[in-house]
Parts: C-alpha cells; structure tokens; sequence
C-alpha cells in the first residue's frame, strides 16, 4: 500500500496520539484535528498538494459530529475518502454513512491490528 496523507479527526487526545503514531509507524503521514471544524478550516485552507487522501473521523465528537463533518465536506463537493469511526455501531449509522458517500465505518476503539487493512480499503480509490 503506498503511503497516504491521512487526517485523523478525534476529540479524543489518547485516540490521537495513538492510532496517529500506528498509522505513521505504517508509512502514513498523519495530520490530526481535535475537532470537525478545526478539520474543515485544514481542509478549505489546504494547498492542493498538502491536502489529505484519506480522513478518519470520529462520529461523536462535541460541537460537529462525524456525519455533520461528512454532509458539510461533501456538500463543497469533496470527494476524499472518508471513514467514519463509532463507538456506538447502531442500526442506521452505515446507511447514513452510505448516503454520505463514507467508504468505511470502523468500530472504536479501533484495532491498531487491522488498523492496516481499513487503511487499504479506505483509500483504494487513491492508489
């Protein structure tokens, strides 16, 4: 898998400091955000070549959730692949991730033992 400019949302500092450390430990470079707007400021202030190929975000975060982070990066009509991250997997969170055009949805904590493989599959369309 080649290496990838990730974004890793999470209000979570831990959360951060952890998979933003197994994710460069695979090659990645990782840029993190503590919250969805500090996100879309990176994400609308970007230099083409800076911005990230993939986003990793957090679904429950105070202020902006994952979702609303999704709609409001979408609706700019960005297209980075997106995976969201949930603690709490109900029901109808994969179909609202599907409508928003999310190609992932990982469980939290995440499992820093397939952390790789949900990285292959969230940016397939990079590579």
């Amino acid at each position: 898998m080649p290496s990838c400019r990730i974004l890793l949302v999470d209000d979570d500092e831990f959360c951060r400091i952890l998979f933003g450390n197994h994710l460069r430990g695979l090659g990645h470079q990782v840029q993190t955000c503590a919250d969805g707007r500090s996100a879309l400021h990176l994400l609308e202030s970007g230099a083409p070549g800076q911005r990230p190929d993939a986003v990793i975000v957090d679904q429950m975060m105070p202020g902006m959730s994952g979702l609303e982070f999704t709609a409001r990066v979408r609706g700019r009509g960005d297209s980075t692949p997106i995976a969201l991250v949930s603690a709490n997997l109900r029901p109808d969170l994969h179909l609202l991730a599907e409508a928003l055009g999310i190609g992932v949805v990982l469980p939290k904590p995440l499992d820093p033992d397939t952390l790789a493989d949900d990285v292959a599959r969230l940016v397939q369309a990079v590579s």
